[in-house]
């Protein structure tokens, strides 16, 4: 088995560990570049018979590459099993992803556009203020192949809860992002009214426990347990979600490693008893509520890595193989990209990969190093028999760093923040998630008992186990509070230079830790201030660096449907937002850029309906002026959101803002003016024009290129702000 080797005395680490690690890097990698390659060269071919012909194409490529590697390497050395193994991992990669995407997409890519009957089966459904939202997946014959995951979009109340079946007429959106897909989402539905219809109730497992944990726990806790346990954030309050996000614990609310790692050491610890030869086979019995737990987790990408790793070790104990973590790392990977190709654009996928790189490779380590501080080590050799509890902190700091600077420059790449405090927090609270999901989870299997056996006694033990479990929950939420409410909780960055500074951090890292247990005391010591110091200079340089080039410029930023404007903290929102998705993309780009409120936004949607979201971004961030049609579906949500604030029609409206800013509604669509420049929008095109004549037109993906699509900068007055506005000649 690759995930394991035999112990061997005289054999190198490289011989141990490197095969399996090389073979998967070389897997991942084809796979990322076949993707693209199959989605623009091969999928527009019109018949099967020409895609297999162009992987014929690149497989005798890969073949050539191997016999021409044959024929240069005369003595076969290391060198040469390193090509042919990265050869062979290659070709694997391109079968094995062209037969899951075959399977898909060309019948996904035909039903684009199309009004279709379709047949699902509800996995989520979430009550948004314009109506309901489901996840679902496809069963039966019909316009999409069967076992398809999509999400269904319609204005009516909800139809059908988790596990019901329901039968829609829609209009089905394929054409999506890889984003989307890495989720396993494969299409959007778009329902009319009046054509969906539940044609078969059933309540599943998962629908049974969230319902118990509905009976037994209130706000905020409820939200905790449910994040927990299943992932489900529907009932976790909008303030307490960013209080735990700045406090970097925002990831315990989604099922992961931690989550599963917790339970199998729970479980190893019940089953794993006796004999060591009956351990062997016990240990196996541990994987049975890991995998059911990941069952009820919907095999989120994080938690299907912990279980893979968490089975590897248990056959590779079967099997009297000696545990390497790093293979069993690299095994999982490739097992769920084979599975599901998707999945490499997944930021969980990423995020859980890359950080557990970092904690195996870093976290022993970093405990030596902590552990030979002054303070540390006086504290050692004073705690006796407690000493083993010092060196658990210890090793608990560790692994959190390692995490957190891991984690940073993606962190930085796809939310543009990375919470600071996170080590702090982690020391504080993840000792707390343990005896959370234990305990919650016994007190909704005991409510399940009583629901079945109806004795007063098994809903007391549960009401029992549920304050006790709340305790714990109350104290993730009370420390994630204190550590939020310090100073510069959040790194707000963006761009190329931030990302860039997080994998400058990593380097740092690996090559402070590499070969540390050589080292002498004193060396430790100077190679951890090293460290540090570097570390405090990146982070601080681009921080100044970014505030400093921020300083009395307008940025525009463009999503798909809408454009926000910021200067010195202050922002705008023009446009239209079509889903809560984009009104988040929005709210993450304010956030970045200091700000805190609006001082206008303004919706050109004919009808309200095309502007789902609104209301989301309106209750996160007051707008000073709000401008959306007073008709259509969506109009009273909007109302909602705002309060008793006046809402404007933005027909002819006109606005002065941010400093020297002007926005003004026309018939050829909105204008923005500012200084000597001038941009135009019309739906999603837009155009950079002079006061006279059109200048320039340019994609929404090409505005203004600035470190990135979608970025573009202004040089505005050097102005005190004012908002001025002139709606039907009357000054507001």
């Amino acid at each position: 088995m690759e995930g394991f080797t035999a112990a061997k005395p005289n054999t190198s680490r490289w011989e141990m560990k490197r095969p399996a690690c090389l073979a998967a890097a070389s897997f991942l990698g084809t796979t990322a570049l076949f993707i693209p390659l199959y989605q623009g060269w091969m999928l527009p071919q019109q018949s099967l018979g020409k895609r297999i012909f162009c992987l014929g194409m690149l497989l005798l490529a890969l073949l050539l590459a191997a016999a021409l590697t044959a024929l240069l390497c005369r003595e076969r050395g290391r060198w040469y099993r390193r090509i042919i193994l990265v050869l062979l991992s290659s070709g694997a990669a391109v079968l094995v992803v062209f037969g899951s995407l075959e399977r898909v997409l060309p019948a996904v890519r035909a039903a684009d556009g199309q009004q279709a009957a379709l047949q699902v089966e509800v996995l989520a459904c979430d009550v948004m203020d314009y109506g309901s939202r489901y996840l679902v997946r496809t069963v039966g014959q019909g316009a999409l192949p069967s076992g398809l995951k999509g999400r269904v979009y319609s204005f009516e109340e909800p139809a059908a809860d988790e596990g019901d079946r329901m039968e829609l007429t829609a209009r089905l959106q394929t054409e999506i992002e890889n984003d989307d897909r890495s989720r396993n989402i494969f299409f959007y539905a778009f329902t009319e009214e009046g054509t969906l219809r539940r044609t078969q109730k059933h309540q599943t497992v998962r629908g049974r426990m969230l319902a118990a944990a509905d009976s037994l726990y209130d706000a905020p806790v409820l939200g905790m347990v449910e994040g927990v346990l299943f992932g489900e954030r529907e009932n976790i309050n909008r303030h307490f979600a960013q209080m735990l996000e700045d406090a970097g614990l925002v990831h315990i609310l989604s099922v992961s490693g931690i989550h599963i790692s917790l339970l199998a050491s729970f479980c190893n610890g019940v089953f794993s008893r006796g004999e060591d030869n009956l351990r062997r086979f016990t240990g196996l019995l541990a994987l049975l509520p890991v995998w059911g737990y990941i069952a009820l987790a919907q095999f989120a990408p994080s938690a299907v890595r912990a279980g893979l790793m968490a089975t590897l070790s248990a056959v590779g104990l079967l099997l009297h193989r000696e545990r390497d973590a790093l293979s069993a790392l690299a095994v999982s990977a490739v097992a769920i990209v084979a599975f599901s190709p998707f999945s490499l654009y997944s930021v969980s996928f990423q995020l859980s990969f890359w950080v557990t790189l970092g904690i195996l490779l870093c976290t022993s380590p970093l405990t030596q190093m902590l552990e030979q501080l002054r303070p540390v080590a006086f504290l050692l050799g004073r705690a006796g028999k407690l000493s083993w509890k010092l060196r658990g902190v210890c090793a608990t700091v560790a692994a959190s760093i390692a995490a957190t600077v891991f984690s940073l420059p993606l962190m930085l790449f796809y939310f543009q923040s990375a919470a600071v405090w996170s080590v702090l927090s982690a020391v504080l609270a993840l000792w707390a998630v343990s005896p959370l999901m234990i305990l919650s989870m016994l007190s909704i299997l005991l409510k399940h008992l009583f629901d079945a056996a109806g004795l007063t006694i098994l809903l007391l033990a549960a009401r029992v186990l549920a304050g006790v479990a709340g305790l714990f929950a109350r104290w993730i939420l009370l420390c994630s509070r204190a550590v939020a409410l310090l100073p510069g909780a959040l790194f707000f960055a963006d761009g190329l230079p931030a990302v860039l500074c997080g994998f400058v951090l990593v380097a740092l890292l690996v090559l402070a830790v590499r070969g540390f247990g050589k080292l002498t005391v004193l060396q430790r010591r100077r190679r951890g201030a090293c460290l540090l110091a570097c570390s405090a200079l990146c982070l601080s340089v681009v921080q100044l660096g970014s505030l400093l080039a921020a300083q009395g410029v307008l940025h525009i930023f463009a999503t798909g449907n809408a454009l926000v404007l910021t200067r010195d903290g202050q922002g705008a929102v023009i446009g239209n937002i079509t889903s809560d998705y984009e009104a988040g993309q929005i709210e993450t780009i304010l956030r970045c850029q200091r700000v805190r409120s609006l001082e206008a936004l303004c919706c050109t949607a004919e009808d309200t309906g095309d502007s789902q979201g609104i209301d989301l971004l309106l209750q996160a961030f007051p707008a000073k002026v709000v401008a959306a049609p007073r008709e259509g579906s969506f109009s009273a949500h909007i109302r909602r959101a705002v309060g008793e604030q006046e809402v404007l029609d933005p027909a002819g409206i006109q606005l002065e803002l941010l400093g020297g800013v002007t926005l003004r509604q026309t018939a050829d669509g909105v204008e923005i003016l500012a200084g000597e420049k001038k941009l135009l929008k019309t739906g999603q095109n837009y155009a950079i024009i002079k006061q006279e004549a059109c200048d320039a037109v340019l994609s929404p993906n090409g505005i203004w290129l600035r470190e990135g699509p979608g970025m573009g900068v202004f040089d505005t007055l050097q102005q005190n702000p004012v908002l001025k506005i002139e709606w039907q000649a009357t000054s507001v």
